[in-house]
């Protein structure tokens, strides 16, 4: 993941490249372009929102998705500092994490109907 600054806006956003040894391999590109093809239509608050993928426009050709960078701690970071929580806290971040992964769960089987990504 790298942080970017936009030549044009000054906005920052996060990118995540796909590793050269990996978008070599023809199976690793084509899932990671069809992962960012299917949360790119995800729209929910408990999620980052994709802004763009593509590939990079270089000799390299590397698969990348450009994500809203959003500001502060991660939940490891948190965890990391504080150490505890008092159980409304946990409450309230397990409900987000919670819905958010129900969210995709719902809109990633809605959001790719082809056989092959259906499981069970």
């Amino acid at each position: 993941m790298l942080l970017v600054r936009s030549r044009n806006t000054g906005k920052r956003s996060i990118m995540e490249v796909l590793y050269p040894d990996l978008a070599n391999d023809e199976r690793h590109a084509q899932h990671f372009e069809q992962k960012a093809r299917v949360f790119e239509k995800l729209k929910h608050p408990g999620l980052v929102p994709i802004l763009q993928h593509g590939r990079l426009t270089d000799p390299a050709n590397l698969p990348y998705v450009q994500m809203k960078y959003v500001e502060g701690l991660t939940l490891r970071e948190a965890l990391d500092q504080r150490k505890k929580f008092l159980p409304p806290t946990v409450m309230y971040v397990m409900t987000q994490l919670a819905e958010a992964l129900n969210y995709m769960h719902q809109g990633t089987h809605t959001a790719d109907r082809r056989p092959g990504s259906r499981r069970g």
